[in-house]
């Protein structure tokens, strides 16, 4: 049997809880969570329009797994960075919720993480960055990824697949990086911070 303490665990890693990616190309949302009923991924948005972003949100990550790249060498900020990009752009181009909308909240909280963007590679730092209630490192994340993109054809999608594609097939994030996006994380980090310091000013 598991024992009492594993599934106090999970009880709780389940509170904390909105949607998980399963084993079987599959994922569950738990319809009686916070982040289902009431609150959003987007920032002060509604309910009802965050749970299309929640979607969009895991069936990037279900795609990950069917190319066999989900958690594989996890690069924290890059795995939820660039799903919360994707489903902000599914957003937009559906007619949902406008995508400046969106990136407006994500600067609001990206502000409060103190955290150099290069730190936030292990999940084990990434998801106690910034204030873990509001989830902020994920919008860092998302503005990342955005800065990453904003000169690449087609909002950065075809490249961002390239990466995940030759990361399920067993390329290390550095030469995955170096490959899809045409720079070494190392030049990204010290662009990115610069441009953190000017405030995020939009790059798209």
């Amino acid at each position: 049997s598991i024992p009492q303490s594993e599934h106090e665990r999970t009880r709780h890693n389940l509170s904390q809880t909105t949607a998980f990616v399963g084993k079987k190309k599959d994922f569950f949302i738990i319809t009686s969570s916070p982040g289902w009923t009431h609150a959003s991924p987007i920032i002060d948005g509604p309910a009802h329009e965050g749970r299309y972003h929640t979607v969009a949100h895991e069936l990037f990550h279900v795609w990950q797994s069917n190319i066999g790249a989900y958690k594989k060498d996890p690069i924290a900020w890059m795995d939820e960075g660039i799903a919360h990009y994707i489903a902000a752009l599914f957003l937009h181009d559906a007619k949902i919720y406008n995508y400046d909308a969106i990136r407006n909240g994500h600067v609001g909280e990206a502000g409060k993480v103190r955290e150099p963007i290069h730190t936030l590679e292990s999940g084990t730092t990434f998801y106690k960055a910034g204030n873990p209630a509001i989830a902020d490192e994920y919008s860092l994340a998302f503005l990342a990824v955005e800065f990453l993109t904003h000169d690449l054809p087609n909002s950065g999608i075809p490249a961002a697949a390239d990466y995940w594609k030759k990361m399920g097939q067993g390329s290390t994030h550095q030469n995955a990086f170096e490959d899809a996006f045409g720079q070494s994380p190392v030049a990204f980090y010290q662009r990115f911070e610069d441009y953190r310091k000017g405030g995020f000013k939009s790059k798209r």
